[in-house]
């Protein structure tokens, strides 16, 4: 989690940009795991089954969406770097803008640890979509 300025409670108060920056890079990382555990899972999925060449390069488009996101968070990474530590951002419009409460929080957005829980399924049963 990222260090946060003034009022945590009431949602209020400023992010360091450069510590955002990092957080949002480090989201652009996870996803672009997940992307590469999904990608991974269909083709064990698919394995020995008939795969058009169009759907093919549709399952193909995953590991391109993993390597765009992974630029995306080496750039977000290196302006972090660059950019002056004491520059700000206000929460409330971040807040307001981005719907998941897991994001919110592990972007320093929101502290309530008690709401939080990275989706795993451990019962084995999930729901599609």
């Amino acid at each position: 989690m990222i260090e946060l300025n003034e009022n945590m409670e009431n949602h209020t108060g400023s992010l360091k940009l450069h510590l955002f920056l990092k957080a949002l890079s480090e989201e652009c990382v996870n996803v672009s795991e997940t992307t590469l555990s999904i990608q991974n899972a269909l083709y064990d999925i698919l394995e020995g089954s008939y795969i058009s060449p169009e759907n093919m390069n549709k399952l193909q488009l995953l590991d391109t969406i993993a390597q765009i996101q992974m630029d995306m968070a080496r750039a977000l990474t290196s302006i972090a770097i660059d950019i002056p530590e004491n520059l700000t951002l206000d929460r409330r419009a971040l807040d307001s803008e981005l719907t998941l409460h897991e994001v919110k929080r592990r972007l320093g957005i929101i502290n309530d640890s008690s709401r939080c829980s990275d989706t795993k399924f451990t019962s084995g049963e999930f729901d599609v979509f």
